[in-house]
């Protein structure tokens, strides 16, 4: 119990002599401090560059730690993706229907989530998923380093869901707040085939007899559409469960925050919002491996950049040093000894950022429509499956909103979900000594408080 805080005291007093600085960040040299513990910790050493020139010390963390909180990012924000698109889906096909399962998603999710576990599980297998886990997210972290995360392509950290037509979280995740509805949107006298009396929709239909086929004008689609009272069943379900949530997805990535990244010096912080980003939290890293492959390849772009980062050869002009330095920033992680020789060290940085995210999976309800077999003396009616997209819904925070589209014969819309809300990501970048670390405006602190 006693080493955590012990470390912590260490790093407190470099680093509360900078609270309410206002700077850049500016790398200084890594190097090794022995505690009394008789142990070495590797810092990187990091000088505040507003005018009053204060230096502070920030421990490395070796790479499998920080890429543990860097797959809780990506977990966290999927299963809240996932979480809110199935409960819009479950939420909007909750009535029984002649269409049977998996048509009928709310019977089959939720009422009977057992066996709609088990064609989940059966469906993600076909498409080579699983269930989302933090672990299983670390294969897909990408720690590619840029020269500035903030500005790193999209989806760089592979932050968004899946395209996956089955749901990847448990439906205790997404069940909550809806209901079954034994009523079906056609109307009962559908069920048996019988034309009108439909409630939300009335199917289109079609007749084939020996001598043709005659049309009631809309089939397949139906006849009409009450889209707003879908869209208010979706939307209900969808709030039901969005603001929760949303916040356990906060809660819980800033818990691995605290948890991975403990001794990280936050830049004004990823909690601290100005605008669309919040502040920088971020700490060094190595890699239990080598980055020499990765000198050898820039070799190739410029031959002088080996024997300047493993010999350090000086290099007489200004504009040459800084395009060598330039090349740094393509380094992945190398072991401590690497990043001392190259005199470049490799920071995890994570944010919030204030996105507009359009969900790839399609909101559709699946209605149906009647197709009629007649004899001489009898008409057997076939109900066919007609998905339908559903009209776009805003999603933040806090809320969400279908568009209320009144009632139309329109036969689809975007089937679009829009997320826009703070989101947390991560990068890597590697800065050579004596250069400025991107993305860290503010005010440097280490917080105390476990987030």
């Amino acid at each position: 119990m006693n080493k955590p805080r012990h470390l912590l005291a260490l790093v407190l007093c470099a680093v509360l002599s900078t609270a309410g600085a206002d700077a850049l960040v500016n790398l200084v040299e890594s190097s090794s401090l022995e505690t009394s513990l008789n142990r070495l910790l590797s810092f990187v050493e990091l000088r505040d560059t507003d005018g009053r020139e204060r230096e502070y010390s920030v421990p490395y963390l070796p790479e499998p730690v920080v890429k543990k909180y860097a797959a809780d990012t990506i977990f966290n924000w999927k299963a809240y993706q996932d979480t809110v698109h199935w409960a819009q889906m479950v939420g909007l096909n909750n009535n029984l229907t002649s269409l049977g399962p998996p048509y009928d998603v709310y019977l089959t999710g939720c009422t009977l989530s057992p066996i709609g576990e088990a064609a989940a599980a059966i469906g993600q297998g076909l498409v080579g998923k699983t269930w989302l886990s933090a672990a299983s997210e670390e294969k897909s972290v990408n720690f590619d380093p840029t020269a500035d995360p903030s500005l790193q392509p999209p989806n760089h950290d592979k932050v968004n869901a899946d395209f996956v037509l089955v749901p990847r979280v448990k439906s205790k995740n997404y069940c909550p707040g809806g209901r079954l509805s034994f009523f079906p949107d056609e109307g009962l006298l559908a069920l048996v085939g019988i034309p009108g009396g439909g409630v939300n929709y009335e199917p289109g239909k079609l007749w084939c007899t020996p001598i043709g086929c005659v049309s009631d004008g809309s089939y397949p689609f139906p006849v009409w559409t009450n889209w707003t009272a879908l869209a208010n069943r979706m939307q209900s379900a969808c709030n039901s469960v969005n603001k929760n949530a949303y916040i356990d997805y906060q809660k819980k990535t800033l818990a691995s925050l605290g948890e991975h990244l403990p001794l990280a010096i936050h830049w004004n912080g990823a909690t601290t919002i100005a605008g669309t980003r919040s502040g920088t939290s971020m700490a060094p890293f190595y890699s239990l491996t080598t980055n020499l492959g990765d000198v050898a390849k820039l070799s190739g772009q410029d031959p002088l950049f080996s024997p300047y980062a493993l010999a350090g050869l000086p290099v007489a002009a200004p504009g040459l040093t800084d395009s060598l330095d330039q090349l740094k920033r393509q380094l992945h992680a190398g072991n401590l000894q690497e990043q001392e020789i190259e005199g470049a060290a490799t920071f995890l940085q994570t944010w919030q950022n204030f996105d507009t995210l359009i969900e790839a999976r399609p909101l559709t309800y699946y209605a149906k429509s009647y197709f009629y077999t007649c004899g001489w003396f009898s008409c057997v009616p076939k109900p066919t499956i007609l998905p339908m997209l559903m009209p776009p819904t805003d999603i933040t925070a806090t809320t969400c909103t279908t568009a209320k589209m009144g009632i139309n014969r329109v036969p689809t819309y975007t089937g679009t979900s829009i997320f826009t809300t703070f989101r947390y990501h991560y990068g890597v970048t590697t800065t050579s000594e004596g250069k400025i670390v991107p993305n860290t405006v503010g005010k440097p602190i280490l917080r105390v408080d476990g987030e």
